[in-house]
């Protein structure tokens, strides 16, 4: 079993942290925590708040993480520094 980690901007226009209700397309959080209870999550807690955003673990019994979900605050749609094209 590996963690997954999600990184979402919350401004970004093209995958809102909302979803799209009208498309079928659910809320991050509400996939993340599909990702969380297949993998045997029992609880979430959000245990760390930054200035630039949210991070929120997902947690087995043994507290293990099994999901995290990074909101970044005033991100759009883009890919975090470091990566590139290739």
């Amino acid at each position: 079993m590996r963690a997954r980690l999600h990184i979402q901007g919350r401004d970004d226009d093209v995958v809102a942290m909302t979803g799209d209700p009208v498309t079928g397309v659910p809320s991050v959080p509400a996939l993340l925590s599909r990702w969380a209870d297949l993998n045997g999550a029992v609880r979430n807690e959000s245990a760390n708040a930054y200035s630039n955003g949210h991070l929120t673990h997902y947690l087995r019994l043994d507290v293990k993480s099994v999901a995290e979900l990074a909101a970044l605050s005033k991100t759009g749609h883009d890919r975090p520094i470091g990566f590139d094209d290739r």
